[in-house]
């Protein structure tokens, strides 16, 4: 049984994922995309997917890394707590321009946070005002059933735009080849 699944607007075709040529998502223009990173093979397949999209579609792209304040663990004083984030959100900056740069892209913004990853994701997507949040998923099948991680379930739930979560499975094998093509709706 082939799959095929349609995303808010995104549809996944076996290997081509497919969009509206007019960049709409239920009929709202998407013209800034927001793309969640951390350092997780889920992360760099939506990186992927997110400036391919963006690339076809011609959107402003941002991306949003989180330093996870409750994962923060300095051995002894409270003192090294403040060098620790900031080596953390360092290496968040780096892992952005990376992104941007592996995948063609000149032109962006970019925003590190330290606090609840789907706090933050949540707050830089509103602020920002996205049309699209594109984020990674860990999750998997399990028992004929779809499970997201805990901050993609809530950024999913409470998202003030659509969200396109993208599993490590789901890189393109050819991401130039992504292509648009027109929508047909009912009327």
């Amino acid at each position: 049984m082939k799959k095929s699944i349609r995303v808010r607007g995104v549809s996944k075709l076996r290997r081509q994922p497919t969009a509206q040529t007019d960049g709409r998502i239920h009929g709202h223009p998407v013209r800034r995309m927001l793309i969640a990173l951390d350092a997780s093979p889920a992360a760099a397949c939506a990186a992927q997917m997110g400036f391919a999209l963006a690339s076809r579609l011609a959107t402003s792209v941002a991306m949003v890394h989180v330093v996870d304040s409750s994962r923060i663990m300095v051995g002894g004083t409270p003192a090294g707590v403040p060098e620790a984030i900031d080596d953390l959100r360092s290496r968040g900056r780096l892992l952005c321009q990376e992104m941007a740069h592996r995948h063609g892209r000149k032109k962006y913004e970019m925003f590190v946070m330290v606090g609840s990853p789907s706090v933050e994701i949540l707050a830089t997507a509103a602020r920002w005002k996205a049309d699209l949040l594109v984020m990674g998923s860990h999750g998997g099948a399990r028992s004929g059933r779809f499970f997201l991680g805990s901050n993609v379930e809530t950024v999913i739930r409470e998202a003030p735009c659509p969200v396109l979560a993208v599993g490590p499975q789901d890189c393109l094998a050819h991401p130039n080849r992504i292509r648009a093509r027109r929508v047909r709706t009912r009327r």
